[in-house]
């Protein structure tokens, strides 16, 4: 499910459900320079009242069936570099979205 999708219903229940605070990166994936061929792991932490959803983007185009707090990529390719990745995470509350992080293959 595309984050955009989202937020037209999140919008409709905001009026609803205006005691929900909006989420909070916590902590925000981490940059990677990995070897041609690895994998690598993004994640992030994420405060806030569920349910919460997730949607990771590389380059900001939204990854499909990317919808977790971690994101596997690999093994990589010097197709993947460089690459910005981001994750959006909304709840009825609204929407965070972390800083880009690159990902460089060696």
């Amino acid at each position: 499910m595309l984050l955009g999708a989202l937020l037209l219903p999140l919008a409709a229940c905001s009026v609803a459900t205006a005691d929900v605070a909006p989420p909070v990166i916590a902590r925000s994936p981490q940059a990677a320079a990995v070897p041609r061929g690895a994998s690598v792991t993004l994640s992030v932490r994420v405060e806030g009242a569920g349910p919460l959803a997730y949607e990771w983007q590389r380059d900001g185009v939204p990854i499909a069936g990317a919808h977790d707090a971690r994101y596997t990529i690999g093994p990589v390719s010097p197709g993947d570099h460089p690459a910005h990745y981001r994750v959006l995470v909304s709840n009825p509350g609204g929407v965070a979205s972390s800083a880009p992080v690159l990902l460089k293959v060696l």
